[in-house]
């Protein structure tokens, strides 16, 4: 099961980001669940307890794998908006672990700003998204994916630790592909993500519907990996 939460935020003074303000979002998203769950002093390398950390769970254990929230996120995003321009924000919640999607809520709860910009907020909806449909075709990345990423390895992580259903008979492989690499950084809680690879056509079997939209590959946190079908 994913969970798709999608929020409308309207700026009613302007804002203007020195980054995409999706990617802005996930990052305070995370470190405020680091923050309000970690057991330790952060390290999680360090800690003895980390099997039974919320975040560390979340995170997939600190981004060493693929973590559970992930947010849509263009390759291109607008960064400045004028008086009452709308943002609107899709998060996906991977598997059991959308039990945890009040984290999301809570956030939005407990602020109206984001590095001093007043923003209104409106809870737009929540679906449950079903991982066992799966496509067969010519798929478009609109958002880099690295040809390196084992994607049976990402969907089997998300069946074992999150508990989830997918088909691991994946096979993707090339048609019309060109190089592409975003020089901006990306940290989340200390850790750098590489926003780079392959956009263009691939082919693919067995393909779940649902990583159109939640992306393949480590990046897919920040947007990464992300495609639409294509007809024939």
């Amino acid at each position: 099961m994913i969970k798709k939460i999608s929020y409308r935020l309207r700026f009613p003074f302007g804002a203007e980001f020195n980054h995409s303000p999706k990617y802005i979002f996930i990052k305070k998203i995370y470190k405020t669940i680091k923050k309000n769950t970690c057991l330790d002093n952060g390290n999680c390398k360090l800690c003895s307890r980390h099997k039974s950390c919320i975040y560390y769970l979340i995170s997939g254990e600190d981004f060493y794998h693929y973590p559970s929230i992930v947010v849509e996120n263009k390759y291109l995003e607008k960064t400045i908006y004028h008086k009452n321009e709308i943002l609107d924000l899709t998060f996906y919640i991977i598997g059991n672990l959308s039990i945890f999607s009040s984290f999301i809520d809570e956030y939005f709860e407990s602020t109206d700003f984001i590095f001093g910009i007043y923003y209104q907020k409106t809870r737009l909806k929540m679906e449950v998204m079903d991982e066992k449909q799966v496509y067969d075709g010519l798929i478009r990345m609109v958002t880099p994916f690295l040809k390196e990423s084992n994607i049976p390895e990402m969907v089997n992580f998300y069946n074992q630790a999150y508990l989830c259903q997918f088909d691991t008979n994946i096979k993707i492989m090339e048609e019309n592909t060109f190089s592409t690499n975003d020089y901006r950084f990306y940290f989340i809680n200390n850790h750098k993500i590489f926003q780079k690879g392959l956009l263009g056509e691939f082919r693919v079997k067995n393909f779940p519907m649902v990583l159109t939209e939640i992306g393949i590959g480590k990046s897919n946190v920040i947007g990464g990996g992300r495609s639409i079908c294509v007809s024939e």
